[in-house]
């Protein structure tokens, strides 16, 4: 900042001037002045001593201004203080099964308490097991049946504070990573009090506390004020347990051979210790066990919503939905729309592929499941959105699978007549084309123009271009001689679109242009399509003969 270049230049000027006024004066008393001198290690220290404050001061104004501010904490702390409640991230959960091994104790009663902690096998990260009371009780005699249990990834942490008492009374609590804020636990001499979303929500009496995100980092747990909720009383014991979770790291893969490893020893009914991998096997429940974790929120979304109060931000038009999906890292394009006079809020979700891909020449190693959410994330959307409060009342939220319509892209190259590289050219273009699909902004309509600009943008010694879209439902309807014309009648009441079936018959030579528009752009007017390069499918060539498509990209170069 000018300001603090001004001030640090004038100071550098009054020290030099007093330095040099007291060499002045010191040589007058034969005295010597230098930085080993009383004098000396003065002014060094008064000089280091303003420095670290106008730094301190400097630093304060850039971490406290919106457009400035790098640190999380102070993007975090800004967004809370102008009533926003950035997310701050979800453990993933599982559902697991402990069933008994043969083992050495068969006449044992094993206690396993709640938040007994277990390392997965598939990536070494712990898991927590959550239960609707403190202990289960396992007979290794009568427990012949696996018992199903719910477990999150992360770690439980406990702090324990003594109040000063008074209204509003304010604990930060410090923490390092994802902090999932469904498993804050509050109490005060030892009883459990009651979340609440604001204090304005708490009751007169109320035994509530809330929470907001700190200004100095971590988060404040807030209680009353004895209007709105209960206020502390001095030397009230209070104790705080929070999960922290390693995010999207906690996610996992149903289908690979994954087992839970107990990290601590259990207990019999008698007190003796006992060995629990030595008797318990266990794993997932289901094929569909696991939910998916996500990261807090991306700092720059929380800038941008610095301003914004969270209570205006209720989850009532497609806008609101847009935003709150960008929390999480496995959704990439996504269109929300609702039809007139109706309750329900559709979503059109396309996973992040994005996260599989370093290069755009990566895109087209892609296969179908790479755009396509699990039945798990789905649901992880749908139980945030639920839980978020942020729900407008009476509506209801679904989310879709985009039907993936395959296309290849013939790319016909006229290059000046200079010289250049072929496989550089070819390679060049191939990453141009795989970012544009990477970053497709609109799954109905995709002008050829766009990628015809792009690449002699981007190549100079390129001097024409051409692009050529083949559609793999276009080809299979000419194959076949007909198709299916699916219409969609919307039906509010259960926000569901009904399809009627029409088969259309083709005339010989007959092109429909099924997924193209009259000058060959990519054209998908339905709303459940999305558009992708990808191969493995055929069409008919010149001669009648069908041709497989391996690669989607065809590049063929001529020179002038």
């Amino acid at each position: 900042m000018k300001l603090f270049t001004l001030l640090e230049t004038s100071f550098n000027q009054f020290t030099t001037a007093i330095k040099s006024y007291l060499s002045k004066t010191l040589s007058m008393t034969n005295s010597s002045f230098g930085n080993n001198t009383i004098f000396g290690q003065m002014i060094n220290v008064l000089s280091a001593v303003t420095q670290n404050i106008m730094l301190y001061i400097e630093d304060a104004m850039v971490e406290q201004n919106k457009y400035t501010a790098q640190r999380k904490k102070s993007i975090y702390g800004l967004a809370s203080m102008t009533g926003y409640k950035p997310f701050l991230g979800k453990a993933t959960g599982v559902q697991l099964t402990i069933s008994c091994m043969p083992n050495n104790y068969s006449d044992a009663d094993v206690i396993i308490n709640n938040h007994e902690s277990f390392t997965c096998t598939q990536n070494g990260l712990k898991y927590n097991l959550i239960l609707p009371q403190e202990v289960i009780v396992m007979s290794l005699s009568k427990d012949t049946t696996a018992k199903y249990v719910y477990a999150v990834q992360g770690k439980f942490e406990t702090q324990r504070f003594i109040s000063s008492g008074g209204k509003y009374y304010t604990q930060n609590i410090k923490y390092l990573g994802n902090l999932d804020t469904d498993y804050i636990t509050v109490k005060v001499n030892n009883e459990t009090w009651k979340y609440a979303d604001s204090l304005y929500d708490m009751t007169a009496d109320g035994k509530q506390w809330t929470y907001r995100v700190g200004l100095s980092g971590g988060i404040d747990i807030l209680f009353g004020n004895d209007a709105h909720g209960r206020s502390l009383k001095n030397e009230d014991i209070v104790e705080i347990s929070y999960l922290v979770h390693d995010g999207e790291l906690g996610n996992l893969d149903v289908d690979a051979e994954t087992y839970f490893i107990f990290n601590d020893s259990l207990k019999s009914m008698s007190g003796d210790e006992i060995d629990g991998n030595g008797i318990f096997n266990v794993t997932f429940a289901t094929n569909d066990a696991v939910t998916s974790g996500t990261n807090s929120e991306d700092l720059q979304q929380v800038k941008e919503m610095i301003g914004y109060n969270s209570r205006s931000l209720v989850l009532s038009g497609v806008n609101n939905y847009k935003v709150f999906l960008n929390r999480f890292a496995f959704c990439g394009y996504n269109r929300t729309w609702t039809e007139p006079g109706s309750m329900v809020i559709n979503s059109l979700i396309v996973k992040n592929h994005k996260l599989n891909t370093s290069e755009g020449r990566d895109y087209f190693t892609l296969t179908e499941n790479d755009f396509l959410l699990t039945p798990q994330q789905k649901q992880s959307i749908i139980t945030c959105v639920e839980n978020s409060g942020q729900q407008m009342a009476g509506t209801t939220y679904r989310v879709f699978d985009p039907m993936l319509c395959k296309y290849a892209a013939f790319i016909f190259l006229k290059m000046k007549n200079v010289s250049y590289n072929p496989e550089y050219v070819k390679l060049t273009v191939r990453n141009l084309v795989g970012n544009f699909f990477n970053d497709i902004e609109s799954d109905i309509f995709i002008p050829k123009s766009d990628i015809i600009q792009l690449i002699k943008n981007e190549i100079n010694e390129v001097d024409s271009v051409d692009v050529y879209f083949l559609s793999e439902k276009n080809e299979t309807a000419m194959q076949r001689g007909w198709y299916e014309n699916n219409k969609y009648k919307y039906n509010p009441s259960l926000g569901l679109y009904e399809k009627n079936v029409e088969k259309i018959d083709l005339y010989p030579g007959e092109n429909p242009q099924l997924g193209l528009d009259n000058h060959g752009n990519i054209y998908l007017p339905d709303d459940t399509n999305f558009p992708i390069l990808m191969g493995s499918w055929t069409y008919l060539n010149n001669e009648g003969q069908e041709v497989m498509i391996m690669d989607p990209l065809n590049i063929v170069i001529e020179t002038l």
